[in-house]
């Protein structure tokens, strides 16, 4: 095997050309003819029997590929070793074509770290954006949680459907006249003004009551959830049943006591409110934080994300995002999400992720930073006591599934972002409301240590 050539795509992507030589070419072929030949039944000849140029004409194509195959394994390590390149996703083979009495040449493209160069990354002034919680906040917590439990029942026979009604309706879909396949609907809830059945027939839908008809022509997308309406522009054909109307539980101790969290009292209730909305709003102002960070780092320096991890990136996420809607008990396809466009709109997001996870862990090979065995197991620990599991079964579930080390990255990432914020010049700025843009700081900074290293 000979390495004849490492060019460089770019700064991330290599490509090898690697070259075996004739005689082993020659050699792997002449023994996978032997072996097929062994195997192979051909009518006129016994097993073993048959001519070189019968098995070529029948099984040629079939032995270059598998000869190319054998040529690239055993000496695909060994170009990569020799060009003292580390990929950092799996490499990718273009096989060449095999002559047996030829070289044999073929090409790996790999994909290495980008070189990142960075300076100046302790010190950092962050301006920490820390969210007052006001009694407004509490009361929309309120309302969120009387929405949520909120009944539904009929409405007076004489009283039209208003926003926020509920309309019991028959629906029949016709196209030029003639029923849609599966576009009969019994009993089935409109709820207006929500957008959850179709914007356009729910306006449509308000004044109507109970016994009346209203004729609506409607497009629905494509991805519509009700498989006889995707797709297609219908007259609809709505006969009410029925108008129910929301009815919110009244707000006062007895609902706080409903809600089965142990409360004596609604003063309870809007206490553990406000609790769990300055633990959001603390978590809120550490993700600023951090983002903030981050951005400032990904100024100072210019590199290529390389394309394979970006992908890798990609493919957690959309499998974050199925796993969430599983807990939901829908798909991609059930919730409207084309896995493509979905794709396409994750992209941008993967490639900063990828970018931050190269950019700290370059700084933490500069600092030495590194998670030990005993903080590998403390992460464990916590991550076990965040769901709810064993320790143990969480350790084993890593191990069993190759994951130890993505998570002690992970692991990694988390200590060089404290590290970066304990030296960073932090002024903390209170903000009383969501929508105020700008806050002014609060007197005095928080400032972590002076800078060190530089």
């Amino acid at each position: 095997m000979k390495l004849v050539q490492v060019e460089d795509v770019s700064p991330v992507l290599k490509r090898l050309t690697v070259e075996v030589e004739a005689e082993t070419v020659a050699k792997t072929v002449e023994k996978t003819y032997q072996r097929l030949s062994k195997q192979v039944k051909l009518k006129g000849f016994r097993p073993g029997k048959a001519p070189r140029a019968v098995l070529e004409r029948y099984y040629g194509d079939t032995v270059k590929s598998e000869v190319a195959g054998q040529l690239m394994s055993e000496s695909f390590q060994q170009a990569v070793d020799e060009s003292g390149l580390k990929p950092i996703t799996e490499p990718q083979v273009e096989p060449g074509a095999v002559d047996p009495q030829a070289a044999f040449t073929y090409t790996i493209n790999l994909e290495t770290a980008p070189q990142i160069e960075v300076e100046g990354y302790f010190g950092l002034d962050l301006v920490r954006r820390e969210r007052e919680i006001n009694e407004t906040m509490i009361q929309l917590k309120l309302e969120e949680l009387r929405q949520i439990h909120a009944t539904l029942e009929a409405a007076p026979e004489d009283r039209a459907a208003e926003a926020g009604d509920c309309v019991l309706a028959d629906i029949e879909a016709t196209r030029e006249g003639r029923p849609v396949r599966g576009g009969r609907l019994t009993n089935f809830d409109i709820f207006l003004g929500q957008g959850r059945f179709h914007a356009e027939v729910e306006q449509a839908l308000i004044g109507i009551a109970a016994g009346q008809e209203r004729n609506v022509k409607a497009e629905f997308p494509k991805e519509f959830f009700h498989d006889g309406l995707a797709g297609r522009e219908v007259d609809l054909k709505i006969t009410c049943r029925q108008v129910k109307q929301t009815v919110l539980p009244e707000l006062n101790d007895d609902f706080a006591k409903s809600l089965g969290g142990n409360y004596d009292s609604l003063d309870q209730l809007k206490d553990r409110i406000r609790e769990e909305l300055g633990k959001a709003a603390e978590k809120e102002a550490e993700r600023g934080l951090q983002d903030q960070l981050l951005d400032k780092l990904l100024e100072k320096v210019e590199f290529e994300a390389p394309a394979g991890l970006v992908d890798l990136e990609v493919d957690r996420m959309v499998t974050q995002v199925q796993r969430s809607l599983g807990y939901r008990g829908v798909n991609l396809q059930q919730a409207g999400i084309f896995e493509d466009k979905l794709r396409a709109d994750l992209n941008k997001q993967a490639v900063r992720r990828v970018k931050e996870d190269l950019l700290l862990e370059a700084i933490a090979n500069r600092e030495s930073l590194s998670i030990s065995e005993a903080e590998l197991k403390d992460g464990f620990q916590e991550l076990a006591v965040a769901t709810g599991q064993n320790p143990e079964e969480i350790e084993r579930f890593h191990q069993e599934r190759d994951l130890v080390e993505p998570y002690r990255k992970g692991l990694l990432r988390r200590k060089t972002l404290k590290e970066l914020l304990s030296q960073a010049k932090i002024t903390v700025e209170k903000v009383s409301d969501q929508s105020e843009a700008e806050a002014k700081p609060e007197a005095g900074t928080e400032t972590g240590p002076e800078p060190a290293g530089e």
